[in-house]
Parts: structure tokens; C-alpha cells; sequence
């Protein structure tokens, strides 16, 4: 037959791909019902049962796992909404006041055992630890945040000093590029 290849071996021949349509599978279609229990063949286009009508090839066939993917999705979009736009309204806000917000909240949380053990629990013999622990943590909270805040204003300071001297910053920016290309590869010259 024209379009259909054989294999070498094989009694049956196998469409190509180009002439074979969605509906059809490489299943042979004319083969007898031998070994399928209470089915039978329907107009040679493939088994169905007793009182089944639809194919299962077909494209009207149900499909089970859709339906968990689709509220499984909706339920995670619904929660992601709203932790993206509790993280946009964060981020909307200048960094130092996010992390003035976060330092504060941070060293909430970790002097609440100290103000804990310190009203509710005086006579406990784990008060002094808790109290040195609870106390350490906070202070390094807050002093991490407050380092960063610092470290993150230095390059605004030495634009500003630079610029209240009536240096160019444009200059600054290609000294210092050419400062750390040299330090990083010593062997490479800026002029070779």
C-alpha cells in the first residue's frame, strides 16, 4: 500500500506518520476480540464495552487528574496573591524603613524570653541563661541591622564629600575601576 512502511520481519504493515490522522493509534484495529472478556469490536475503529459509546482514544474522554491540578492551582495562586502583594507593599517601602521594620520586629522576638522569665518566672534557675541568651541575641540583631544601614550609606556619603569638594564623580568611578582591575589581575596592564 502506498504510505505505509514495513518492517524487515513484520507481516504488518505501519502507516506513516504523515498519513496517520490524531484519532488513530498504531493499535491494529482488525484483529480479532480473542482475549478481551466482555468487549467487542464497534464498526472497526477500536473495543468498547457493553455500555460504554466513547473511544478511548477519543478527545471527549474525562480526565480525572485535571480537575486536583485545577483546584490545586487555584488554591496556590489564591495564597500566592496575597503573600506577593503583603511582599510589594514591603518592598514599596524605603529600604532603611524596611530594615528599621525588620530589626525592630527581629529583636521583638528575640527579647520576649527575657521580658518573660524577667516578669512571670523570677525564682527559675534557668533565668540567668535565658536571660543571657535572650539579651545577646537581640543586641546582635540590632547592631547586624544597624551595620548594615551604615555600610549601605558609605557610598552615598563619599559621593556626597566628593561632590561638597567640587571633585567630578565621573573621575572617581573610572579611578576606582581602574584601582580594582589592577589589584584583582596584576599581571594585566590597563594600556597593553
Amino acid at each position: 500500500m502506498p504510505g505505509e512502511t514495513t518492517a524487515s520481519g513484520d507481516d504488518n504493515a505501519l502507516p506513516t506518520l504523515s498519513a496517520m490522522s490524531k484519532e488513530h493509534d498504531y493499535a491494529d484495529h482488525n484483529q480479532s476480540t480473542t482475549g478481551h472478556h466482555g468487549l467487542s469490536e464497534h464498526d472497526g475503529d477500536g473495543y468498547e464495552s457493553a455500555g460504554d459509546t466513547t473511544a478511548t482514544y477519543s478527545s471527549d474522554e474525562f480526565n480525572w487528574d485535571e480537575d486536583e491540578e485545577a483546584v490545586a492551582s487555584v488554591i496556590q495562586n489564591t495564597k500566592a496573591k496575597r503573600g506577593r502583594a503583603l511582599y510589594l507593599a514591603f518592598m514599596k517601602l524605603a529600604r532603611p524603613f524596611r530594615v528599621i521594620l525588620i530589626g525592630l520586629l527581629g529583636a521583638g522576638v528575640l527579647i520576649t524570653p527575657l521580658l518573660v522569665m524577667q516578669l512571670k518566672f523570677k525564682q527559675s534557675p534557668v533565668r540567668p541563661q535565658v536571660h543571657m541568651w535572650s539579651l545577646w541575641l537581640s543586641i546582635i540583631w540590632a547592631s547586624s541591622c544597624i551595620t548594615y544601614l551604615l555600610v549601605d550609606s558609605i557610598p552615598r556619603f563619599v559621593v556626597a564629600v566628593i561632590v561638597l569638594f567640587g571633585g567630578q564623580v565621573e573621575r572617581l568611578k573610572t579611578q576606582l575601576e581602574v584601582c580594582f582591575e589592577s589589584s584583582c589581575c596584576p599581571s594585566t596592564s590597563v594600556y597593553a
